[in-house]
């Protein structure tokens, strides 16, 4: 899905900002709210696409419409702006039809 967005599988690793996140294991929870939140927004994008089922595409642009998460940005910095999935996932749904 990434690919078909134009987004490079590969990324230039001084592009993302995934090294300066803080190590969290065994402190605390994550932020369940807006993990519950893009769940959310995934079905509800699948549902308005008409599609069978909730599929990795309709996660990562829920993720990326979020805006406010660590997903959304480092999607943002690699070029996956929400428009771009959108337009990935809708030609992919195009082939399967």
């Amino acid at each position: 899905m990434l690919r078909r967005a134009g987004v490079p599988v590969a990324p230039d690793p001084r592009r993302t900002r995934c090294g300066r996140i803080r190590d969290t294991r065994g402190r605390g929870q994550c932020d369940t709210s807006r993990v519950k939140k893009v769940i959310e927004m995934a079905f509800k994008i699948c549902s308005e696409m008409a599609h069978p089922r909730v599929g990795t595409g309709h996660i990562l642009l829920a993720l990326s419409a979020e805006g406010e998460g660590i997903g959304a940005h480092v999607l943002n910095d690699l070029g996956a702006a929400p428009e771009r999935i959108d337009a990935a996932l809708r030609g992919l749904a195009d082939l399967e039809d």
